[in-house]
């Protein structure tokens, strides 16, 4: 008895350390059904997941999902993988009743483990649409379960609805300009959005413009009947923003029992341009060379802004200029421009060659208008010291060879 006694308090201890653990998480638990509202025309299917967020030790998982009997038919329910890969697996019973409009759902992990904490799918339901009409898919007495068999409360339940009929709720964004793709930084662009109301409700509803993610403007409380439509401006001030490729985006905020928010949002591109050319290259013709040879150098170049670009490219040996050349580039274009170094009256050595692309102001990017050719890439330039001339180097010898004749020829006359 006492040993009994003894366990249910350890059960219950530790059942306190965890609520006390769970409950310095920053969220409550939420099991809801994605998407929130779906559609299908009759005889097609669609599918629904039934997901958890921000549970702490999920073991086991119940519940009674139900709907108007009349609309729909339920085909198949597969288990999520949120509690799946546990080493003994899961147990999951599910029993359909499409006469009485419900299934019942319930998984638990198998063995004597920790539960899963985080967010994911539990299971996947699908359905087929048998009339026109609309329901709510129902959570009925759904519990969430710890691996100390206690409850995890409190936590949230959102619950999904089901619309087919032709009065449906339907807000759509059909229209998004701007009076211009190509905008200087600090110039304003004009933005107009037309929603149009697709339902056939009044619906009152906010519209957000922005930028990236950030917020341009926001219009609140804007009603349209059914069929109606309206068109709304919103003026982009870019003053002090950085050169590059902008999103701009419409959002109209989702309408009870919305049938489809996929076309809620609607989105263009503006660009604010910007000065930008590259070396992306260069080659030497030979690594190693006699003094006076001369070496071909290419040098690859790219426009990467979007204005056409004159600029000058410039070539070196260590930090002494041997040539430079006038480019011009549209946006996107590369070109290949080829040096010739005249070795001449070059020291013997190894020299690093560089390609520079100069005399562009604001360019955007000056880390990359400069490339070397390394050492460590093993295309150094070797220039060396050029020998004497073969026929030289003969007529030197013949030259000596007449002399000694001539010294010997006196020497031995004398002695005669």
């Amino acid at each position: 008895m006492k040993k009994n006694v003894l366990t249910i308090l350890t059960l219950v201890l530790l059942s306190m350390l965890s609520v006390i653990g769970s409950g310095v998480s920053a969220s409550t638990p939420k099991l809801y059904i994605d998407p929130v509202t779906s559609t299908a025309d009759v005889g097609a299917s669609f599918s629904i997941n039934i997901k958890i967020a921000d549970v702490s030790d999920l073991f086991t998982w119940g519940t009674r999902l139900q709907w108007n009997s009349t609309l729909l038919n339920v085909t198949k329910v597969t288990e999520g993988p949120f509690l799946k890969g546990r080493p003994l697996g899961t147990s999951m019973i599910r029993k359909i009743n499409n006469t009485g409009g419900y299934v019942d759902l319930s998984v638990t992990i198998l063995g004597d483990i920790q539960g899963i904490d985080g967010s994911g799918v539990l299971a996947t339901v699908e359905f087929k649409a048998k009339a026109m009409g609309e329901t709510e898919l129902e959570f009925y007495e759904p519990r969430l379960i710890n691996h100390f068999l206690f409850h995890i409360t409190p936590f949230d339940v959102v619950s999904g609805y089901f619309i087919n009929s032709p009065t449906a709720h339907d807000i759509a964004v059909i229209g998004l300009n701007t009076n211009t793709t190509l905008v200087q930084a600090g110039e304003t662009v004009s933005i107009e959005v037309i929603v149009l109301n697709q339902g056939a409700f009044l619906e009152t509803f906010n519209l957000t413009a922005y930028y990236t993610s950030t917020q341009i403007a926001n219009r609140t409380g804007i009603s349209l009947d059914s069929g109606q439509n309206t068109t709304q401006t919103f003026v982009w001030n870019t003053a002090g923003l950085e050169q590059g490729n902008y999103t701009i985006s419409a959002v109209a905020s989702f309408v009870p029992k919305e049938i489809d928010i996929a076309d809620n949002t609607k989105k263009v591109y503006v660009i604010i341009p910007w000065h930008d050319v590259a070396v992306t290259e260069i080659k030497a013709s030979t690594q190693s060379v006699n003094a006076g040879e001369v070496i071909s150098i290419n040098v690859t170049v790219e426009n990467r802004g979007q204005f056409n670009e004159n600029f000058n490219v410039k070539v070196f040996y260590d930090s002494t200029q041997i040539s430079e050349k006038a480019v011009t580039l549209i946006p996107g274009q590369r070109s290949i421009s080829t040096f010739d170094w005249d070795t001449t009256g070059v020291a013997q050595g190894e020299y690093l060659i560089k390609a520079t692309a100069e005399g562009l102001p604001n360019d955007i990017n000056t880390a990359d208008n400069t490339k070397t050719i390394s050492f460590t890439e093993a295309i150094t330039i070797n220039v060396q010291q050029q020998g004497l001339p073969i026929e030289l180097i003969i007529g030197a010898a013949v030259a000596v060879v007449i002399i000694v004749a001539l010294v010997l020829f006196f020497f031995l006359r004398r002695r005669g």
